[in-house]
């Protein structure tokens, strides 16, 4: 079974768009379907110093539904967060998963690297420990960008809004019409008919709700008006 790959901050400018979607409510009930999981793309080595691993094989993080949580929480509005992914690897590291290693690369301007400001505004009042300066030096070179990082430890009250299920594709369906935001950002692209998909989680939001979804063309299906965020991104909006 596949793994989706994901790095911090990608998604960045699309989470920007949240607070324009909150339409007067309080509470948002979210489903976030394949976040994916990788490793920080610092080295291997860095990562044992920092955070003292005996293993020589690097952790591997999930970032999405933190990313999401703190775009909400942002915005004052309280969530509640479902998350699924078609590999048990995931799930089974969200689970374990209590801290998050974030990266800042200023000399890299696509929008899909975190801007020194997402950086920084990631759920600011969690403790951080910065990582050392030194070990940036030595590796600077080979990332071709100066870069800064930090590692997060995530409170055990963001953690308890997140709720890990191990359902597959089936379960859109079975809730269907409960769901204010669906993101189905990384798994998409390992569908056949990406278009297909799209109903099949759109189905899942009550009316008014918001699919994000990031591959294939803009789909036209009764009861769902589409936006183009840009090439293969688009939000989708539940009418009826």
């Amino acid at each position: 079974m596949f793994v989706t790959a994901t790095h911090f901050g990608r998604h960045a400018t699309e989470l920007s768009l949240l607070k324009e979607l909150v339409n007067g409510k309080d509470t948002f009930r979210v489903l976030d379907f394949g976040p994916g999981l990788s490793q920080p793309q610092y080295y291997h080595e860095l990562l044992r110093k920092e955070i003292e691993l005996s293993s020589k094989q690097a952790p591997k993080f999930c970032w999405e539904p933190y990313e999401i949580a703190n775009a909400l929480q942002q915005i004052g509005v309280d969530y509640r967060i479902d998350l699924v992914d078609p590999n048990d690897l995931v799930t089974d590291a969200l689970r374990k998963q209590d801290k998050l290693i974030l990266e800042h690369h200023p000399r890299r301007k696509e929008s899909y690297y975190p801007t020194k400001e997402y950086y920084q505004g990631f759920f600011p009042s969690c403790q951080r420990q910065p990582l050392d300066e030194k070990i940036y030096d030595k590796y600077q070179d080979a990332f071709q960008a100066s870069f800064e990082g930090a590692i997060i430890n995530l409170p055990q009250g963001i953690r308890e809004k997140i709720h890990i299920y191990e359902d597959d594709l089936d379960f859109p369906a079975i809730h269907k019409g409960q769901y204010d935001l669906v993101f189905c950002w990384n798994v998409a692209c390992y569908t056949r008919f990406p278009e297909e998909k799209v109903s099949l989680f759109a189905n899942a939001l009550n009316i008014g709700g918001n699919l994000f979804f990031d591959i294939g063309t803009p789909t036209e299906t009764k009861g769902l008006s589409c936006r183009v965020l840009g090439q293969d991104n688009f939000l989708y909006t539940r009418t009826s």
